[in-house]
């Protein structure tokens, strides 16, 4: 994390590392992260806070890509709940839709030096020579990574790439999930992870999932409500047990 401190005032930190002795907070030397990466002259430049909008998710998507680089694994937003152990997965990426015309970048595993994330740091780099380009939301995270898709799948348009869209798609070292493994419900569909009911049929419904997004950019400011059965509710207390425990004691709502 980039913050010096941890906000620890309603005592959640030490019950988790209680539990899970293998949970480490670190602190992060960003200039050191970027040194020695092809991301360096653009972190450095600063472009990424005086030429665009949104600095903090800029350097949101450029870190993540460094962090990798440099030691691989995997990575995945804070606002996501893991619900299966993800050490199987090797150099992978999720599309974001089924209709596979954009990659998420939301969730991803690599080895460190991949060539995916070295065409990406490129991508990144170039992008801010375009005047535009840096003041879309997305054009360091989903438009950089579909572009390196794109290239190293060898396609235009990514809805030319062969298989259905259940299928996985391997370009090289490269495996394009489909949304069902990463991204089982996008953005647009957020609603439903709150909705009474949606959690009916969980196991069977995820059973291929590795994570579930929760998108906190829009659902900020809903509530889950215990009993209701939400996909939240179920994935929250399933596999989150001592946080879930801990927002909800003297609550009905978390």
């Amino acid at each position: 994390m980039t913050s010096l401190t941890v906000n620890d005032t309603d005592g959640l930190v030490p019950r988790l590392q209680e539990q899970y002795r293998n949970l480490r907070i670190v602190g992060a030397d960003v200039e050191k992260i970027f040194e020695g990466t092809g991301l360096n002259d653009l972190f450095s430049s600063r472009k990424w806070v005086m030429n665009a909008k949104w600095p903090a998710v800029k350097l949101s998507d450029l870190i993540r890509v460094a962090l990798l680089w440099r030691w691989g694994g995997f990575y995945t937003d804070t606002d996501t709940v893991c619900i299966k152990d993800v050490s199987p997965l090797r150099n992978v990426i999720s599309f974001s839709n089924n209709r596979r015309n954009l990659i998420s970048n939301g969730a991803f595993q690599f080895q460190h030096h991949h060539k995916f994330l070295e065409l990406l740091m490129e991508v990144q780099t170039k992008s801010f020579k375009n005047p535009q380009q840096p003041a879309s939301w997305g054009s360091l995270g989903p438009e950089a990574v579909s572009t390196v898709a794109k290239k190293m799948c060898n396609v235009k348009d990514l809805k030319n790439l062969n298989g259905s869209r259940d299928d996985a798609v391997e370009c090289g070292d490269l495996t394009l999930l489909p949304p069902k493994y990463l991204l089982p419900l996008d953005w647009t569909q957020n609603k439903r992870l709150f909705a009474k009911g949606s959690g009916e049929y969980f196991f069977s419904k995820f059973n291929s999932t590795f994570v579930i997004h929760m998108f906190s950019a829009v659902s900020r400011n809903k509530k889950a409500h215990i009993g209701e059965n939400s996909i939240y509710e179920i994935a929250a207390k399933t596999f989150c047990p001592v946080t879930f425990e801990h927002a909800t004691a003297g609550s009905d709502t978390f």
